[in-house]
């Protein structure tokens, strides 16, 4: 610790705590695209806005609760209905690109976390291991630990 330096602070970005709250952000993200799709001519139709944003909610959920895998699936449900919706005109090209590209961007996220939770963390170990205890008495000096010899060394014995 330096003087008139603040302490560092460890934030959640690098835990799996912090990085589901990232995939969690970028989830709503998928769904803040979805949003405003009230009228007609808007870029999702609004039975399908609906749809994709339940969706969504499914995926942020099990991201959320640790469950990578439910997470993925759920993603999947997610872009097949973006795909059968943009295949039928509910979803303009523009706006189904744009979210292709956030679940494109939630799906690395989902791989990463999943990598990362399965990944076993290092235990550290009880500390570091002392060295041999020598004896600094009397004797030959060598670093070796001496025979105690009462009558010479005046120890204990």
């Amino acid at each position: 610790m330096s003087i008139g330096r603040p302490a560092r602070t460890r934030t959640g970005t690098g835990t799996i705590r912090g990085r589901v709250a990232a995939l969690v952000g970028g989830a709503l993200l998928v769904a803040a695209a979805l949003t405003g799709c009230a009228s007609d001519d808007s870029p999702v139709q609004p039975s399908t806005a609906t749809q994709l944003q339940s969706g969504v909610l499914a995926v942020t959920e099990a991201a959320a609760a640790g469950d990578f895998p439910g997470a993925s699936a759920a993603l999947d449900a997610v872009q097949a209905d973006l795909l059968t919706a943009a295949a039928t005109g509910q979803v303009t090209g523009t706006r189904a690109t744009e979210i292709q590209a956030a679940i494109d961007g939630v799906t690395a996220d989902l791989a990463a976390l999943a990598a990362a939770a399965s990944t076993p963390t290092a235990t550290p170990e009880s500390g570091p291991k002392p060295p041999p205890s020598v004896d600094s008495g009397p004797g030959t000096g060598n670093g070796k630990k001496d025979k105690c010899n009462p009558k010479k060394d005046n120890c204990d014995g």
